[in-house]
């Protein structure tokens, strides 16, 4: 399914396991200076300060062994460490995908977040266009150009906003809505639809599967001001992921070795790991709206 994680929390390559990140001051930025000067005075002086904020990450790992005799023996297409270490990398990007989607549907981490007054299920007295257009207000502006609005949802809320009258003009006439349809309609840059799914039962049991953005979350909608393109100094984001990368080295890792005393003819195991944090790094830069389903 559709993964936002990387969207809605952008990775910065750090070269420091722990540190701090730096951040300008909103204020400073915003408030309009006396800048007239007489003929024999001197300029107003106009400063700014920062403030910061830690980020330590987290190593993450996950591994499989493949025998020697899937590995000799496996048919064309069949690639059985290609396929150890995709799955293994999936899995890890199911892990971050729910750790995120948690982040962007948690009210604490916003600066506002309201529920809307009417459900979006409703084709009568649900008003989406005017609750996105209040999200959309609500959120800190940033510099022309560096970055982009975006909102992140379920499958089902998208559902209830894609065949609404308020995003088809009004009406009875049963449409369905794109997604650039309703972005360009309220002034988001993109729409976001969350689809993966998990699978939430023990090891052993028969499988159940959920969607990441649950049933709690299915009903909310992220609207967060992301960068345009690779994250990059002095640019507004709701979030971010701080991913280590060593002097030399490559972020994520893939490693394999021989494991001669498993299997008849010996083994090989792969890993995949990545050390990263995902931290919100300003509250100001999205709006959450719950209830919409």
């Amino acid at each position: 399914g559709d993964l936002i994680a990387d969207v809605a929390s952008p990775i910065v390559e750090v070269d420091k396991r722990s540190d701090v990140y730096f951040q300008y001051s909103r204020a400073d930025a915003s408030t309009i200076r006396d800048d007239v000067i007489g003929p024999d005075s001197e300029a107003n002086r106009s400063t700014y300060s920062m403030t910061n904020a830690p980020y330590s990450v987290i190593d993450r790992a996950l591994k499989d062994v493949v025998s020697m005799e899937a590995i000799t023996n496996a048919d064309a297409p069949l690639d059985p460490l290609m396929d150890a270490t995709d799955n293994l990398m999936l899995r890890l990007m199911l892990s971050r995908e729910l750790r995120v989607s948690t982040q962007v549907t948690t009210a604490a981490n916003f600066a506002t977040s309201a529920a809307v007054a009417n459900l979006w299920t409703n084709k009568t007295t649900g008003t989406p266009v005017d609750d996105l257009l209040t999200a959309i207000s609500g959120i800190a502006p940033g510099s022309p150009g560096s970055t982009r609005l975006i909102a992140c949802m379920a499958q089902e809320t998208w559902n209830a906003l894609s065949t609404h009258p308020d995003t088809r003009g009004g009406g009875a006439l049963r449409s369905v809505s794109t997604r650039p349809d309703v972005a360009s309609l309220v002034g988001l840059d993109e729409i976001y639809v969350a689809t993966a799914m998990r699978n939430t039962a023990a090891a052993g049991l028969a499988p159940v599967y959920a969607r990441i953005f649950d049933v709690v979350a299915a009903g909310m909608t992220a609207v967060l001001r992301v960068p345009t393109g690779r994250p990059r100094g002095k640019q507004a984001m709701f979030g971010a992921t701080f991913r280590y990368r060593p002097a030399g080295s490559q972020p994520v890792q893939v490693r394999r070795w021989d494991e001669p005393n498993l299997g008849p003819r010996g083994s090989q195991s792969v890993q995949c790991s990545f050390s990263d944090a995902e931290n919100i790094v300003q509250n100001d830069m999205g709006y959450l709206l719950t209830g919409c389903i």
